[in-house]
């Protein structure tokens, strides 16, 4: 791909996540260019992690997070997968305590329709009820799996020594 319309697409992505109605969120775009490959890779940082999570509110991150994968406006979790599927690409979607990391790669060809759905997914998620009860059922179970796990308790400990 032509170095100028990567730049252009990159920059409408971020463009249009950043001026999302209600959000207002800081983003880095570093591009790293190897020509030998036809292949593409996008990691988008968002600085929004878990630490600035409302009190009483603690795990909203990573909850939206998990959840902009699970429908947008024009597709629903399974027909989005198909999506990306069929490009052979993969989106996914992680939190920290700072940021939101979306990452995203794909044959070079297939870039301008993965960067519309990477766009789908971080600008018009439509957290459908069904996927939220499912989740938040999912996340439920593993805080319950947690608690008899020694090694969680370990790492919880530790991390608030430190």
């Amino acid at each position: 791909m032509r170095r100028p319309l990567l730049a252009c697409a990159l920059t409408a992505l971020v463009t249009a996540c950043a001026h999302a109605p209600g959000r207002n969120v800081q983003m880095k775009v570093i591009q790293v260019e190897n020509h030998s490959l036809e292949y593409v890779a996008i990691n988008m940082t968002l600085l929004v992690g878990s630490a600035l999570d409302p009190p009483g509110k603690e795990g909203l991150a990573f909850f939206t997070s998990q959840m902009l994968t699970r429908g947008t406006k024009k597709y629903t979790k399974q027909a989005l997968a198909e999506e990306i599927d069929f490009l052979g690409s993969n989106i996914s979607v992680s939190s920290g305590n700072e940021t939101v990391q979306v990452v995203a790669d794909c044959a070079s060809r297939n870039l301008p329709r993965l960067l519309e759905l990477v766009t789908e997914v971080v600008v018009h998620p439509t957290f459908p009820e069904a996927e939220v009860e499912k989740l938040k059922r999912q996340t439920l179970a593993d805080i319950a799996e947690l608690k008899d796990s020694d090694g969680a308790a370990a790492a919880l400990f530790f991390g608030q020594l430190v």
